[in-house]
């Protein structure tokens, strides 16, 4: 009977690049898979010949001879989950980049996979395979073609996803820079998206929120402020209407930071 292509877990962990532009890869041996999780600073790597930077939330599956994520900023280096699988076979199961439909999700997912490892208070075997094939079904999910939207909403979206960390950015603002009117861009974004600017805005704050509460030691007040808060209490009410909890127990839950 053929080997089933999953040995184990070999380790899991989260790695805090340090302040340089680049760091010494390290090459995937025989037998071992590694999966990477951006979650937070700047990372480059090459996608279909071309470097770019990769956004929060990109899985990259390493297979043997392939080297890790290695290009960084030193301004603002990355940070990663990491899971060191072991395979009895060298056969690639899924693309080397892939990116879940929601980045929030993954993050959430490699933060509750690290804690339960660090617990040692669970089934190794089922843990290893529901950690496994949950990122592998994610990866070979990303494969499918998504709805492509209008170029006009491409725009503004790309705009938000920009600038959203500015406090004073607003739909009519979004609009301007999009080349389209306020009334076309509300219209854009509900028959595509199903809601308005103004909520993909505070999403995606809010969705920063929680990566930095996630995989920084910065104060709240200060992560109010770079994701584009006006005030704390804009902040903490935001927060709490969107994630359903306070900032402070979001943190004390997913925080790979020991406190």
């Amino acid at each position: 009977m053929e080997k089933e292509h999953l040995a184990g877990l070999e380790r899991s962990g989260f790695f805090i690049c340090s302040p340089v532009d680049s760091v010494r890869p390290v090459t995937i041996p025989e037998g071992e898979e590694y999966v990477e999780i951006l979650a937070g600073g700047k990372l480059y790597f090459e996608v279909d010949g071309k470097e770019k930077e990769m956004p929060l939330g990109t899985v990259f599956w390493h297979t043997a001879g392939e080297k890790t994520i290695c290009k960084t900023s030193a301004k603002d280096p990355y940070r990663c989950y990491v899971f060191l699988f072991r395979v009895n076979d060298g056969k690639r199961p899924c693309p080397r980049v892939s990116h879940w439909k929601e980045s929030k999700s993954v993050l959430l997912f490699a933060s509750d996979c690290l804690r339960t490892y660090q617990s040692s208070c669970f089934d190794k075997e089922s843990f290893v395979r529901y950690v496994y094939y949950t990122l592998l079904w994610h990866a070979l999910a990303d494969e499918n073609p998504t709805m492509e939207y209008p170029a006009a909403l491409r725009k503004a979206l790309r705009y938000m996803d920009e600038h959203f960390m500015e406090c004073t950015l607003s739909a009519s603002v979004v609009a301007y820079n999009s080349g389209i009117s306020r009334p076309y861009l509300f219209d854009l974004c509900r028959k595509f998206l199903g809601y308005p600017p103004c909520k993909y805005l505070l999403e995606k704050r809010v969705e920063q929120a929680e990566r930095l509460l996630m995989t920084s030691s910065l104060p709240i007040k200060d992560i109010a402020e770079k994701c584009g808060f006006a005030s704390l209490e804009v902040f903490y009410r935001s927060f709490r209407r969107v994630s359903g909890r306070t900032p402070g127990d979001y943190r004390n839950t997913y925080s790979v930071y020991p406190r």
